[in-house]
């Protein structure tokens, strides 16, 4: 499962720059650790992109979804990692030690590693000051530890329409995560004629979760519609799955 993602992937928690807000810059790659019982360990490179030295703090979580997708993050000891404390001058760059402290099991496991800015200390530094309001940034790794006999499966379940509103699962029946890209729903006439397409993002789906999806049915072309198909692009191909519109499928 190592480095074949096909699709943009999300490093964690981006910066929301407003007006006179300012923050420094570093990267961390790779974007995503597989650790096996073979490969136990890995190295995560973050690097100093701005022109001031960074302070960093490096932390591990397990992770977990809720059906909106929405991270769940818990404390663990099953990912070591070191040093966990990093400071970097302008353009260095330092290597951070990953490992796995438990076993593979049946299920894939997943974990964030996360590397934050930490705040320069008060009235150590010697470097001009900036106007404005400083953004700490942080940035979140996935890490996988997947079963011996990985297998992926992909399902759209509970597929249904009621006033105007089209609600479906992506659910993950396999026993590693998935990355479903793109998400596709079309409106299909009497004369199967296509009446209107909505795109959306898709994300991560872990092994054995799902992640539900409501989206608006446009009421312009509503009452036109005979069906609806669910299209989701995932690494191991696409799956779909088409509904009728029932009779309160729109808005009275």
């Amino acid at each position: 499962m190592a480095g074949r993602p096909r699709f943009g992937l999300l490093l964690g928690l981006f910066l929301c720059l407003t007006t006179r807000a300012w923050g420094t810059s570093f990267t961390v790659s790779p974007i995503q650790i597989v650790l096996t019982a073979s490969t136990t360990s890995a190295l995560l490179t973050v690097a100093n992109q701005s022109d001031e030295t960074l302070r960093l703090e490096v932390s591990a979580f397990a992770w977990d979804q809720d059906p909106d997708g929405q991270m769940q993050l818990t404390a663990t000891e099953d990912v070591l990692f070191f040093p966990s404390l990093l400071t970097l001058g302008p353009g260095e760059r330092r290597n951070v030690r990953v490992g796995a402290a438990t076993a593979v099991a049946p299920s894939e496991k997943t974990y964030r590693i996360f590397v934050e800015e930490l705040p320069p200390p008060e009235g150590g530094s010697t470097e001009p000051k900036k106007s404005g309001v400083r953004i700490l940034t942080r940035m979140g790794i996935p890490v996988f530890i997947p079963p011996a006999k990985p297998a992926a499966k992909c399902r759209i379940e509970e597929l249904a329409a009621h006033r105007g509103r089209l609600s479906f699962s992506v659910r993950n029946a396999g026993n590693v995560h998935l990355l479903a890209g793109e998400v596709r729903v079309r409106g299909i006439g009497a004369r199967d004629e296509q009446l209107f397409e909505r795109r959306t993002d898709g994300w991560y789906v872990l092994a054995g979760g799902a992640r539900d999806y409501v989206l608006e049915i446009p009421s312009a072309e509503c009452h036109k519609t005979r069906a609806v198909a669910v299209e989701v692009e995932t690494e191991q191909g696409s799956v779909a799955e088409r509904v009728e519109l029932p009779p309160d499928g729109c808005p009275s």
